[in-house]
């Protein structure tokens, strides 16, 4: 697909922070980002001060645009295209949930995998065959020290091909904990007390798409996201 814009998809246990940190970094690097949330939580929707009467409608939060696309995506398709106005975006960040066989993944530019050491959860994440040579990262959070080994999981995922630079590690932290719920009921959301290695991740993911961006600008940028600006 000929196109200016990035799409970031996102699969598995619910990750709205990650999403939601991400597109307030990117706004503050001046960047046009679209969120959509295609789960079957609505994990990401929870999180957004939605008006009565807007589902299916693209709404702006602070300078980053939102669709709550689920009633959208019910047989699998990208529908968010169908809603959208003439606003050009730099990125678009798609949460499918567990959907790992939506058709708009077909057309994403990186896929963003998301587990915890739950079986259930590593079981319900099967990646089609079909997208084997998308670009792929893997996130595993709420790590505790137990034999399910992030080797293990990579494993199970058959992404032990992943170079380890594409694979993350989040142990489980009470204070990362707090921010994720803390964005569900506070309209300005702060993430000033991410554990070290969440921090990473969101650093890691920024300049996977942003490769040429000097990390003095990152590092503004997101001391700035960090405190709600």
């Amino acid at each position: 697909m000929d196109r200016d814009y990035r799409i970031v998809a996102f699969v598995g246990i619910d990750k709205q922070e990650y999403i939601l940190y991400l597109s307030r970094i990117l706004y503050l690097l001046g960047k046009k980002v679209l969120m959509v949330d295609c789960s079957e939580t609505g994990a990401l929707t929870a999180s957004i001060p939605t008006p009565v009467g807007t589902i299916n409608s693209i709404i702006e939060n602070r300078g980053v645009m939102f669709l709550d696309a689920r009633s959208l995506n019910k047989d699998n398709s990208l529908c968010w295209e169908e809603v959208s106005t003439d606003e050009v975006y730099n990125y678009i960040l798609i949460d499918y949930g567990y959907n790992t066989h939506a058709e708009g993944l077909n057309d994403c530019d990186q896929l963003v995998i998301v587990t915890d050491q739950q079986a259930h959860n590593i079981g319900r994440l099967s990646i089609p065959a079909h997208l084997k040579d998308k670009d792929k990262i893997l996130i595993i959070t709420n790590v505790v020290a137990c034999k399910i080994t992030p080797q293990f999981i990579t494993n199970e995922l058959k992404l032990n091909h992943l170079v380890t630079k594409k694979v993350y590690v989040v142990n489980q932290d009470e204070l990362d904990m707090e921010c994720k719920i803390k964005c569900q009921y506070e309209g300005i959301f702060r993430f000033i007390k991410l554990s070290t290695q969440l921090k990473s991740v969101l650093k890691g993911l920024i300049m996977e798409l942003l490769p040429e961006l000097q990390k003095k600008i990152l590092k503004e940028a997101y001391k700035k996201a960090e405190r709600g600006v």
